[in-house]
């Protein structure tokens, strides 16, 4: 089992320019929204709130709260033959 270090959370509001009324008739009705309109939701939360919790975990020292990617560069090889991958200056 995993051990927590810590937690962020974060809050806040999104204003919906769409089709509101329908959708919260949705909500209230089947605790369910539209799969177009969750995905463009999740996608905003996503793309404002990952950024801001890494800087924060970096901040605060704690594991990002994403997996990192790791960088694999493969050894040199001989002399002569061409490296393919990435470039490194």
């Amino acid at each position: 089992m995993e051990e927590v270090v810590g937690l962020i959370r974060i809050e806040g509001r999104i204003i919906y320019e769409g089709q509101a009324r329908n959708l919260v008739r949705q909500w209230t009705s089947t605790n369910q929204m539209p799969n177009e309109v969750a995905n463009e939701i999740h996608t905003v939360i996503m793309s404002n709130c990952i950024p801001e919790a890494v800087m924060i975990a970096r901040d605060l020292r704690l594991p990002p709260p994403i997996p990192m990617p790791t960088v694999n560069i493969p050894p040199q090889q001989q002399p002569g033959k061409p490296v393919k991958g990435m470039e490194v200056a």
